[in-house]
C-alpha cells in the first residue's frame, strides 16, 4: 500500500487525536463515500486528451465486468464495494502508452507501458500511478520500475523477471512468471492472451504481499483479464492501519468506445 495511505493516515490520525469525542466531526469531516465511475467520465476524459500519437492497444475507453473492494481499518474502518462495470482508457504516452483505470471517483489507477525490453519483453512496466480516497482525504502514489514485463513472447522469454518498483518510502520486490498462452473468450470471441503472474512484498512504509495475474491480448498487450490482491499493514502515528484491496476485471469487448 505504502505511500498510497501516508496523506490519508497522517489527516485522519490529526482529526482524531483533536476531535475524537466530536460528533460533527464524524458525521461531517469524516464522512466518507465511493461513488462509481462512469463511462461517460471516461469518454470524456479520453476525447479531451487522446487525440495524438500511436498506441499498441487501439485507443479509446474499454469496458470491463468488475467484482472487488478496498477496505481501511482505520477509525473502525470502511469498505468501498466497487461496481459491476469499470473502464481502462488506453492513451499515448512517450515511449508507448497509458493504461487508466476508473472504478470509483476516487479510485483509479494509471500503469505506462513501454514497447521494448530484454530478450522476448515486447512491453514493459514502466511505473503507475495509483489513486486512493477514505474519509474525503486524497492521496496518491507513483511508482517507477525496473525490468517488469508487461507482454512477452511466451515462446522465448525467461519463465520468470525479477519486478522491482519504489514507490517513495516503500518499495516492491518480486518476480513475474509467465504462466503460458491462454484463450479467454470476450463476447463470444476466444482471443488468445499471454498469462502472467506478479507476486510481490512490499517493504518500508508498508508491509504486505501483492499477487496480479494479468491476461493481455498476444498482439497488442490489451488486459483482457485481471485478477489483483494486496494485504499490507501501513505505519501511522495511530498505529498501523491495515489496507486490503481485491478485484477482478474480465474484458466485455474488444471494440474501443472512442
Amino acid at each position: 500500500m505504502s505511500g498510497r495511505l501516508r496523506v490519508i493516515l497522517v489527516v485522519l490520525a490529526a482529526i482524531a487525536l483533536v476531535a475524537v469525542a466530536a460528533v460533527v466531526v464524524w458525521r461531517v469531516v469524516l464522512r466518507d463515500t465511493a461513488t462509481p465511475a462512469t463511462i461517460d467520465d471516461a469518454l470524456a476524459r479520453y476525447r479531451a486528451a487522446a487525440a495524438a500519437g500511436d498506441t499498441p492497444i487501439p485507443a479509446g475507453v474499454y469496458v470491463y465486468t468488475t467484482t472487488g473492494s478496498e477496505s481501511i481499518s482505520a477509525l473502525g474502518g470502511t469498505t468501498h464495494e466497487y461496481p459491476p462495470r469499470s473502464t481502462i482508457t488506453v492513451t499515448s504516452a512517450s515511449c508507448g502508452m497509458e493504461l487508466r483505470w476508473d472504478v470509483l471517483t476516487t479510485r483509479s489507477t494509471t500503469w505506462e507501458v513501454c514497447t521494448g525490453g530484454s530478450s522476448g519483453v515486447l512491453q514493459q512496466l514502466a511505473g503507475w500511478t495509483e489513486r486512493h480516497a477514505f474519509f474525503g482525504q486524497d492521496d496518491a502514489t507513483t511508482w517507477r520500475c525496473t525490468g517488469s514485463p508487461w507482454l512477452v513472447d511466451a515462446t522465448v522469454a525467461p519463465e520468470a523477471a525479477d519486478h522491482a518498483c519504489d514507490g517513495g518510502d516503500a518499495r516492491q520486490a518480486g518476480t513475474v512468471a509467465v504462466v503460458g498462452e491462454e484463450a479467454v473468450d470476450v463476447g463470444g470471441v476466444a482471443v488468445e492472451t499471454v498469462r502472467v503472474r506478479l507476486e510481490a512484498q512490499e517493504e518500508g512504509a508498508s508491509r504486505g504481499p501483492l499477487v496480479e495475474e494479468r491476461w493481455v491480448e498476444r498482439e497488442t498487450g490489451l488486459p483482457v483479464r485481471m485478477a489483483y490482491r494486496v494485504r499490507t499493514d501501513n505505519d501511522s502515528v495511530i498505529g498501523d492501519v491495515v489496507f486490503e484491496e481485491a478485484y477482478d476485471l474480465t474484458l466485455l469487448s474488444l471494440e474501443p468506445r472512442t
